[in-house]
């Protein structure tokens, strides 16, 4: 328990400070507490699931794409923008993956109709994306909102998958929903020059954080 304690406490500080970083402008340090941030939710995680089975290693693997990702976004050049996002794309694909894998969602008919009010609101946040994206960079930009929309339907139907834990299908969503507000303020950060950086990292890790406890909660029964 001790040792749980700590790291979670060096998971917090790390993360705190890596907002704080963003906040000054201190670029040289977030290349200390970026990847780090990330990579103690990782060993949070890691440490405390009681088993890999099918599908905990797949969302293991995700957590570590995201990682991948957080490293290569740190690059100005657009070639590691691409990398990054492709690492994100990948590690959103791994969640799909794994929240479709645990348990089967019926009747057919609601699972489908979840597909409505998601990609509705990606369509509302991607056309003014796409009218100011390069040319170059529009097919990925609109193949990643489709996975992350992808992402937040998969996590959403463990509404309708009674062997998930109440709990773990809120943080569950909760971390999708995060993961998709955090991706549509980076894409107006980098395409519309809306924003900081900061409430992108903020949510970002609030959702790594959220799925990650999700899991647990769900497959440490």
């Amino acid at each position: 328990m001790a040792g749980l304690i700590i790291l979670i406490v060096l998971m917090v500080v790390f993360i705190l400070w890596d907002w704080y970083n963003i906040h000054i402008g201190n670029k040289k340090l977030r290349f200390l507490t970026k990847p780090f941030s990330v990579a103690l939710i990782i060993v949070v995680f890691f440490t405390q699931v009681k088993s890999l089975e099918m599908p905990v290693w797949i969302f293991l693997v995700g957590l570590l794409l995201g990682l991948c990702g957080d490293i290569l976004l740190m690059f100005p050049a657009d070639k590691w923008f691409i990398a990054g996002l492709s690492s994100f794309l990948l590690g959103h694909i791994a969640y799909v993956i794994g929240f479709f894998l645990a348990g089967t969602a019926s009747p057919l008919w609601a699972v489908l109709l979840l597909l409505v009010p998601v990609y509705g609101v990606l369509a509302f946040i991607l056309v003014p994306i796409l009218k100011v994206t390069e040319k170059e960079m529009k097919v990925s930009v609109f193949a990643y909102g489709l996975v992350i929309g992808a992402m937040l339907f998969s996590a959403l139907t463990l509404i309708l998958k009674p062997d998930w834990d109440t709990t773990a299908v809120v943080l569950a969503i909760t971390g999708a929903g995060l993961f998709v507000t955090s991706d549509a303020m980076l894409a107006a950060w980098k395409f519309l020059d809306r924003n900081t950086e900061f409430w992108p990292m903020v949510t970002y890790h609030l959702a790594q954080m959220a799925i990650a406890a999700a899991v647990l909660v769900q497959f440490n029964k």
